[in-house]
């Protein structure tokens, strides 16, 4: 993941995210109910590495590397040939992980799980 920055609307301070290191292991199997519907199940386990987080008031906080996994489901449909209609859900939780600040603080990150639906057409060129 490179690095980036994001902007707190309220005041309008920047956020600065150092870059960091992904890894993940996934797996997808695929059921097919009738010659127009399919069902997918995806699973998988990762570990997102180390990154910092500098707030524009000079603040930083860095973050510990933290193993997650991740579960999902899709259904897609055929309207026509090459297109189809995909709807899914997917769950991801990481794993708690310490934070210490520019003084040395340590605390425990726990709150990091993640919920993503989506809707939409596909269609093969």
């Amino acid at each position: 993941m490179g690095k980036a920055e994001s902007k707190t609307v309220a005041n309008g301070n920047i956020n600065r995210i150092s870059s960091y290191k992904t890894f993940a292991i996934t797996s997808k199997f695929q059921w097919k109910i009738s010659p127009k519907v399919t069902m997918d199940l995806n699973l998988g386990f990762g570990n997102t590495g180390k990154f910092n987080v500098s707030d524009a008031d000079g603040t930083i906080l860095k973050y510990d590397n933290t193993s997650r996994i991740a579960i999902g489901g899709t259904i897609n449909i055929s309207l026509a040939d090459k297109l189809y209609l995909v709807t899914g859900l997917t769950g991801v939780d990481h794993g708690d992980r310490n934070v210490t600040d520019e003084v040395g603080a340590v605390i425990v990150d726990t709150d990091r799980t993640i919920g993503v639906f989506n809707i939409g057409l596909l269609t093969q060129l």
